[in-house]
């Protein structure tokens, strides 16, 4: 593993949800020996400059000596498009090789979309991404299905056959099927639940084609069957916190889809084995409300599978395992305790990427910082 690295980008902009996207490997290394990685990122927030909601795609261009960092250059935003309210939540998926959609979920209750083209040629730049021209007018991102929740819609998440998930400030879990020639007016939207109110559920996430898993402001995380969903296949609380404390965050593991971790607004990440009866494996406590998390996918799920990224509202980046006894470690600490908002990992380059948003319009860019040595305090 190389060295350490840390940089903070400027984003103008509040992104309250950050994603990475998937794009073309770096080349051959240029006569100096860098390799340069494009870093493809979406993400959504306010923008003070412009005043307005916005979706933003940028590009993080990294140069590699082996395994060190040798060049990060200046962010490059690539494109914005206004939104017709605040985002919510924000999922991407890849459908083919090429072809990757994004989905925004906004406080209208709105779904919209963006539809990417993407280079697959090794060495490919950014500029080479092509965008579906019907999924958005000049600058203005084109709404895709309206009024799918009554009032905000508070989390998505997407496959990668197009099938979205969402879930509403009015209690109702929805299916929306995207399909790749699909209009507004052809889009299906299937209600798969609905509590009345009952649940106010904060995120959702497929575990495997057919059953996904949701986290609530009630502290309860239900696990659900797309073919039987008019209650949930299992229902747990209880075992994270002495209260109920609300789940803010929700991951499940990329190679084991019946491993669940979850983060409440104590400080609590818990882990969640659905084979034993949903009990909660292990807890760890952080500092600050667990605002987002990402499972280590280094070696595909393999070696460090069980390492855990988490960002809080104390401006912490760090790690967490479900090892009995184990301890969160802080990678880095925003200064001012800036909160962290959004987290994502990217293998993209040579090294492991973590890229964490703040309240602070600040874009952190991480690399080696997967092993235990790779840490910024």
């Amino acid at each position: 593993m190389g060295k350490p690295h840390l940089s903070r980008h400027f984003l103008a902009s509040r992104a309250s949800c950050l994603i990475s996207i998937p794009f073309a490997a770096a080349g051959q290394p240029d006569e100096a020996g860098i390799a340069t990685t494009h870093n493809l990122l979406a993400f959504t927030g306010w923008n003070e400059d412009a005043q307005e909601h916005q979706l933003t795609l940028a590009d993080l261009a990294v140069g590699y000596t082996a395994n060190d960092v040798s060049d990060v250059q200046a962010l490059n935003v690539l494109a914005s498009f206004r939104l017709p309210a605040a985002s919510t939540a924000l999922s991407t998926a890849q459908f083919d090789t090429n072809s990757v959609a994004v989905v925004v979920a906004a406080a209208d209750g709105s779904l919209l979309r963006l539809r990417l083209q993407i280079p697959t040629i090794p060495g490919s730049h950014p500029e080479s991404i092509q965008l579906r021209e019907e999924d958005f007018d000049n600058d203005y991102l084109v709404c895709w299905c309206p009024s799918v929740h009554f009032g905000p819609a508070t989390a998505i998440d997407m496959d990668s056959k197009g099938n979205v998930l969402s879930t509403g400030a009015d209690g109702r879990i929805c299916l929306t099927q995207m399909k790749n020639d699909a209009r507004p007016t052809t889009t299906t939207t299937t209600e798969l639940h609905n509590s009345h109110g009952g649940i106010t559920f904060t995120q959702v996430q497929w575990t495997t084609p057919h059953t996904f898993a949701t986290t609530s402001l009630q502290g309860v995380v239900h696990s659900w069957d797309t073919r039987t969903p008019t209650a949930p296949v299992q229902s747990l609380s209880g075992s994270a916190s002495r209260s109920l404390a609300s789940l803010l965050s929700l991951q499940s593991h990329p190679a084991q889809p019946h491993v669940l971790a979850t983060g409440d607004d104590h400080g609590v990440v818990a882990f969640w084995d659905l084979r034993r009866q949903g009990q909660c494996v292990t807890k760890v406590h952080a500092e600050g409300a667990i605002t987002s998390l990402t499972y280590d996918t280094t070696n595909g799920g393999a070696g460090g599978r069980d390492r855990l990224f988490i960002g809080t509202s104390k401006g912490i980046v760090g790690g967490a395992s479900a090892i009995p006894g184990s301890m969160p470690s802080a990678i880095y600490r925003e200064p001012a305790e800036a909160a962290i908002e959004g987290l994502c990992l990217s293998t993209a380059g040579a090294a492991n990427q973590i890229f964490a948003s703040t309240d602070q319009e600040v874009l952190l860019f991480m690399a080696n910082t997967v092993g235990d040595a790779g840490s910024f305090h």
